[in-house]
């Protein structure tokens, strides 16, 4: 008893954050309103450090495209400036289109992908449906 004495003031934290649904980070649902990803979109567009605002518009294009906000991703792939950073965004924004059934949105992202050889291979899984 002297033991769980000591043990039930660090347990219980413990216990209730395991046993909160949503407590844990990341756990959070995704929000399922177009216009909260064209308003994350906007925001990464006005960032004025080049490679802080291409980093934010990657990882919001990329929510974007797995719940198939298709214009949102459009606009903010097409505000990356680093060519890689863009290419490598609409490759993988454009298989997660896909996914969410925005096959032909997802078309015209890869469209926008400048090299060759990753446009091809983005092309093929979107034509052959695989990842």
């Amino acid at each position: 008893m002297r033991c769980l004495s000591r043990i039930g003031p660090v347990m219980l934290p413990l216990v209730l954050f395991l046993a909160c649904p949503g407590c844990q980070s990341g756990s959070r649902d995704k929000p399922t309103d177009p216009a909260e990803y064209s308003a994350r979109i906007e925001a990464a567009l006005l960032i004025v450090s080049q490679t802080e605002k291409d980093n934010a518009l990657s990882e919001a294009c990329a929510d974007a495209a797995e719940v198939g906000v298709s214009e949102a991703v459009k606009r903010g792939v097409g505000g990356i400036v680093s060519q890689t950073k863009k290419d490598d965004t609409a490759a993988k924004c454009a298989v997660k289109l896909a996914h969410a059934g925005q096959t032909a949105a997802a078309v015209e992202v890869a469209k926008m992908i400048v090299s060759q050889t990753k446009r091809d291979e983005t092309l093929k899984k979107l034509a052959t449906g695989s990842n």
